[in-house]
């Protein structure tokens, strides 16, 4: 995960998940860790657009003091206390990305540890997703179902 003013350009990344039920999410999980540049990821929960791929944010959260490239079991943890609705059998997405004050960030987002794979949506400019197959990216959301 880069952003426009780090050695390698913009990379963002996203990976889908489609709810077993209609909740609440309160929690989002990844495993982002710091590489150089800007301390700071920004990672959101998105809706889905009609081609499959990460649209309208739902809510961001800009993160800081990430856990250090090649450290062990600390994960990055975005909370929302109200919940945030999303249906069953609808597809949304987990993004990690950069803003205006971490244009420099170089950060990597680590695998699992079960090495379960599954897809990947990657942007270079910011606008234009591409898809990426049997990536192994740790990420975990949670929360409560609801009616």
């Amino acid at each position: 995960v880069s952003g426009p003013g780090s050695q390698v350009g913009i990379q963002w990344i996203a990976m889908p998940f489609t709810p077993k039920s209609n909740a609440e999410v309160t929690e989002i999980e990844t495993a982002v860790q710091y590489y150089g540049g800007a301390d700071g990821v920004t990672i959101s929960l998105n809706e889905d657009t009609t081609r499959g791929l990460p649209g309208k944010a739902v809510h961001t959260w800009n993160l800081t003091n990430l856990p250090s490239f090649g450290t062990c079991c600390t994960l990055d943890v975005s909370k929302d206390s109200k919940g945030l609705k999303v249906k069953k059998g609808k597809q949304y997405w987990v993004v990690a990305r950069t803003n205006k004050s971490t244009e420099s960030t170089e950060n990597v987002w680590d695998w699992n540890y079960t090495l379960a794979t599954g897809l990947f949506v990657f942007t270079t400019d910011g606008s234009h997703w591409q898809t990426e197959t049997n990536v192994t990216s740790a990420f975990g959301v949670f929360g409560k179902r609801t009616k």
